[in-house]
């Protein structure tokens, strides 16, 4: 499990103020592209490019991505997606928030790789949660 923990600096050092700063422009694996801004601890992303996937989940350029908190070199935050009922499928379920799925990263000492893990849920026929996979998430500052 690559899930970070209270002290995920590389030499061992514990310093307790927010060193990393996120705020900026981040690329996922998939291509989507987010604008974080970070104030003090708490930060807010916001999707400025979408995946067709995204798109088909009802994803929009504008939407909140995701929301947390910055501990020395740990992003933990609340992945706000629409989820389809199968992945790939033009979802037949109520296209709806959903702020329970957590995303976990561990910040480069330059602060310019989010590296951790995101909990996909998984929807059945009847619009209920019939699972979960959890999937590698890479972020890189593009700014």
């Amino acid at each position: 499990s690559t899930y970070p923990v209270a002290n995920a600096r590389p030499d061992g050092s514990r310093d307790l103020n927010p060193i990393a700063n996120i705020s900026g422009l981040w690329q996922s694996q998939s291509g989507a592209r987010y604008s974080c801004l970070q104030n003090g601890r708490g930060f807010t992303c916001i999707a400025v490019t979408v995946t067709e996937t995204q798109a088909r989940s009802g994803v929009r350029v504008g939407d909140v991505a995701f929301t947390g908190i910055v501990y020395e070199y740990v992003a933990i935050a609340d992945f706000i997606g629409r989820v389809p009922s199968i992945a790939g499928a033009v979802p037949i379920c109520p296209s709806s928030y959903f702020k329970n799925s957590e995303l976990n990263f561990r910040i480069s000492d330059d602060s310019r790789i989010l590296r951790g893990e995101l909990l996909i849920r998984h929807m059945d026929g009847n619009c209920a949660q019939d699972g979960a996979t959890i999937q590698e998430a890479v972020l890189r500052r593009v700014d």
